[in-house]
C-alpha cells in the first residue's frame, strides 16, 4: 500500500496552539484548537477536507485560560465530546457535548472534577463508551494522581475511580478495547516502596461496575509520554488487544 496526500493543505486558523482531531460517521472530522485571546474553538470538515461553516467557540463559561484538551466522537449519530482543563484556583476539568452539526447538546459546561491548584494543570484524555457516553481520564495537578470519570451522553458524571493514587502519576491516555473494558496508560516520576519503577505503565479498567474496577499496574518501560490504542479486526471491530507506545 502506498500512502499519499490526496487533499490540498488547509489553513484552519492562524495564532492557534495545540490541536486534536476526531472523525465523524459521515466521513468528516472535527479539529479542536486553542486561540490566544479567544479560547477553545473547533472547525468542522467534510470527507473531502473542505471546511463546513465557520469556527465554533467551545463555551467554557469563564474567562480563565483553557488548555490541555481532547475530543472524541461518541454514539452513532456523530455527537462528539470535548474535555479540557481550566486554569485557576482551583484548576478544573470540564466537558461539552455537541451534535454532528456543531450545535451544543450541553447548554453549559459540565464540571468533571476539581484537579487542584498546581501550575502544571491536568491532561484529560477521552474514550467513547458503547452506550453513547464517554470516559474522561485526567491527573490531579497537586499530587499528580490519575483518576477517571464515566459520563453519559449528556456529559453528566455517573461514576468515578482512582486509576493510580501514587504520587507522581501523570500524563494519562485512555482507549476503548471493547464492551466495558478500557486501558489507561500513564507515567510515574516518583519511586516508592510499593512501586519502585518509574516510567510508563498501564492499567485495565472495567466501567460496568460502580465504581469502575481497576487492575494492577503493568510497567512498560522508561518514557516521558505515552499513547495507547485499541486494536481492531479486519472488519473494524475492537478485538480486545491494544498497543502502548
Amino acid at each position: 500500500m502506498t500512502l499519499k496526500i490526496w487533499g490540498a493543505e488547509d489553513l484552519t486558523r492562524t495564532s492557534a496552539q495545540d490541536d486534536v482531531v476526531t472523525t465523524l460517521p459521515n466521513g468528516g472530522y472535527v479539529a479542536v484548537y486553542y486561540v490566544t485571546g479567544a479560547g477553545l474553538q473547533f472547525q468542522m470538515y467534510d470527507g473531502a477536507g473542505l471546511k463546513v461553516g465557520a469556527p465554533v467557540p467551545v463555551p467554557t463559561g469563564t474567562t480563565r485560560f483553557a488548555d490541555n484538551f481532547d475530543v472524541q466522537t461518541i454514539g452513532s449519530n456523530g455527537q462528539f465530546a470535548v474535555s479540557w482543563t481550566e486554569r485557576g484556583s482551583p484548576n478544573t476539568v470540564k466537558s461539552h457535548v455537541f451534535n454532528m452539526d456543531g450545535s451544543r447538546i450541553t447548554p453549559q459546561a459540565i464540571m468533571v472534577a476539581d484537579v487542584g491548584t498546581s501550575s502544571t494543570g491536568s491532561t484529560p484524555s477521552i474514550a467513547a463508551t458503547s452506550t453513547g457516553g464517554y470516559v474522561t481520564v485526567y491527573n490531579h495537578s497537586n499530587d499528580t494522581t490519575v483518576k477517571l470519570a464515566v459520563q453519559d451522553a449528556s456529559g453528566n458524571v455517573i461514576s468515578t475511580a482512582n486509576v493510580s493514587v501514587q504520587n507522581g502519576a501523570e500524563r494519562p491516555n485512555i482507549t476503548h478495547i471493547g464492551g466495558s473494558k478500557y486501558v489507561v496508560s500513564y507515567r510515574t516520576t516518583v519511586a516508592t516502596t510499593a512501586d519502585p519503577e518509574t516510567g510508563v505503565k498501564y492499567k485495565l479498567v472495567d466501567i460496568s461496575a460502580n465504581p469502575p474496577t481497576v487492575s494492577d499496574r503493568v510497567h512498560v518501560g522508561d518514557g516521558f509520554n505515552s499513547d495507547v490504542i485499541g486494536l481492531k479486526n479486519a472488519n473494524g471491530d475492537l478485538n480486545g488487544d491494544f498497543a502502548v507506545a
